[in-house]
């Protein structure tokens, strides 16, 4: 490759920035086939035994693992692998594998890919990018188990880095991203991953730059090209000139300073500079979380992921042990308000026993709302009622998602209702006034926002489905990423309209996509008119700094402004121009060079 300058856009997963010299690792542990083999009748047993050993010895490796990184890593964060723990015990896995060895006289590895490829297969076609993200923990749990067989290796990436470097790969796991030495490892650059992947999250925790979706012809770098990842702006510089390296030193030292002077204003109103309070809330999916939340000074939690616990059992987990993870989440909020998402999830679910129905276009089929009231009521009356006796330990609301129409919402109030009075028959406490809240992240229900107002306590707008489903696009799909425009003046007027119905009916309206956590949206949001931001924890410092530095009436102009424009680039450029007036310390470090 020429030894120019070149200038590569691509996704940040982790902020900061890294400059310094590649190191390129192979192809990534995973294990993408093993030959069939079988076995005598009379050697099943033997397999059984080395399967089950191979479970064990892996158990031990992650428990090991998560010793080792006891330090390094957030809480929140350690619990990635007790995940990857939780796909190891799970009973429909195991009893797969075994029955492909009694049964098939299939070899214990054979059986072990076969059972959890099935898995994969599921995941992998989830219609929601965070789900879908869960594919790469089991292949990368499958792997761990096959190097007792030695059918992977493995590899040993603190002997093969030698100096500080930046790593460059096609993927790399969550284990190998925890392996990954911090004294050695200034970075990283892969091909495959997203923002959502455990990967991603461990990469912030352990506060490595990082990026994604890194072009194919890089794989081919030279060893100990000298590249910089701008983890903020999303750009991959080969060969930098001396300007470029001396522009992004400075970048690097300021981003350093400003991230730590930061944290000293976790316990600070996010309050703009005239009076206009927002409130800064979490969206987080255990109660590992919540700690991470408090730490960055969140008073809420905006979002919880009920549909990740569903993950952790064999069968969809009972009313009692629901009961149990919202009353723990509420006691851990200290009083706070939590908002649950109810299960949120398509009719192309993980588990055989909860959705065995395959679908040809999972995103525009049976899934949030929709599965909950049409194929799997059972699972959603036992959620309902486990979190309406929760109620009476907090201020917990319940948030609807994937809505279309007001007879949705009716139908929900009512088996609410038909569960209240279950609960009075059988002298069980409950939540006599829990709130309901719609999420509006389809275009129908922002249309039809004024209708469906009228019928709730609050609004919150998933701006990732709003987007995707307003613009017609997967936003996984990198043909067509470039139309992922949260800032286009079609969204914002759905926004707008959604705000306008909240306040006309005395309710309060909330952003919980990612669109809440880039401080170049948050002039625009605030100046909408939304009352909270509820966005991932490590993002809420730098949102209160943004509006802490505004004025509403600055904002406010933005908005309208912006409603009259043409395109996103017009609205993205009037934005930057107002944090470059009110915040250019941010400006400086996240704004790409050709938006400045």
């Amino acid at each position: 490759m020429s030894s120019q300058e070149k200038v590569f856009q691509v996704t940040p997963i982790s902020p900061g920035i890294a400059i310094g010299k590649t190191i390129k690792i192979g192809t990534s542990h995973l294990v993408e086939h093993v030959p069939e083999r079988f076995v005598a009748e009379h050697e099943t047993a033997n397999e059984l035994e080395k399967f089950h050993d191979a479970i064990k010895k892996t158990k031990n490796s992650i428990n090991q693992l998560k010793e080792r990184l006891k330090n390094k890593l957030a809480t929140s964060d350690e619990a990635i692998f007790d995940t990857h723990l939780m796909i190891l015990e799970d009973m429909a896995l195991i009893t797969d594998v075994e029955n492909l060895i009694n049964t098939e006289h299939k070899a214990a590895e054979c059986a072990i890919f076969e059972a959890s490829e099935r898995y994969v297969k599921v995941l992998e076609d989830i219609a929601d990018p965070y789900l879908r993200e869960r594919a790469a923990d089991v292949r990368d749990v499958r792997s761990r188990v096959l190097e007792n067989f030695h059918v992977n290796e493995g590899n040993s990436l603190e002997k093969n880095i030698s100096g500080r470097r930046i790593v460059v790969a096609d993927e790399l796991t969550p284990s190998e991203t925890a392996h990954l030495p911090q004294d050695k490892v200034l970075g990283f650059a892969v091909n495959v991953g997203s923002p959502t992947s455990h990967t991603a999250i461990l990469a912030r925790s352990m506060r490595m730059p990082a990026v994604v979706g890194m072009p194919e012809e890089l794989m081919n770098l030279d060893p100990d090209t000298e590249i910089i990842i701008d983890g903020f702006a999303g750009r991959l510089i080969i060969n930098p000139s001396d300007h470029t390296l001396d522009i992004y030193s400075l970048k690097a030292q300021e981003a350093n300073d400003f991230y730590s002077s930061l944290l000293e204003e976790a316990e600070l109103l996010a309050e703009t500079q005239d009076g206009f309070i927002v409130q800064l809330a979490g969206n987080i999916e255990k109660l590992e979380d919540v700690g991470e939340l408090k730490k960055f000074g969140g008073e809420a939690v905006g979002l919880f992921r009920s549909e990740i616990s569903f993950l952790s059992y064999p069968a969809p987990p009972s009313e009692e042990e629901q009961f149990k993870l919202y009353k723990e989440l509420l006691s851990r909020m200290d009083g706070r308000m939590v908002v649950v998402r109810t299960l949120d999830v398509g009719g192309d679910k993980l588990n055989d026993s909860v959705f065995r129905h395959q679908e040809q276009n999972p995103f525009l089929g049976l899934r949030g709302i929709r599965l909950c009231l049409k194929a799997k009521q059972d699972i959603f009356r036992t959620q309902l009622r486990a979190l309406l006796r929760a109620g009476v330990y907090g201020d917990l609301k319940i948030m609807l998602p994937m809505l279309t129409s007001v007879h949705e919402i009716v139908e929900v109030k009512n088996i609410i209702e038909e569960l209240k009075t279950e609960l009075k028959k059988e002298k069980t406490d409950f939540s006599r006034k829990i709130s309901i809240g719609a999420m509006i992240e389809t275009p129908a229900s922002a249309l039809l926002v004024d209708h469906i107002a009228p019928l709730v306590d609050f609004l919150s707008i998933g701006t990732n489905d709003l987007v995707q489903y307003t613009m017609a696009i997967d936003r996984s799909n990198d043909l067509v990423t470039y139309l992922y425009q949260p800032a286009n003046p079609a969204i914002l007027e759905l926004i707008g309209r959604t705000v306008i119905a909240a306040k006309e009916n005395n309710i309060w309206v909330s952003v919980c996509g990612q669109m809440a956590s880039d401080p170049l949206y948050t002039p625009l949001l605030l100046g909408l008119g939304v009352n909270e931001l509820s966005m991932d924890p490590a993002s809420l410092s730098i949102i209160r700094r943004v509006i802490r530095s505004l004025k509403m009436s600055e904002a406010e102009f933005l908005a309208s402004e912006a409603l009259k424009c043409k395109s996103s680039v017009d609205v993205r450029k009037m934005s930057v121009e107002l944090l470059r007036k009110t915040v250019p310390e941010i400006a400086d470090i996240i704004i790409m060079e050709n938006e400045r």
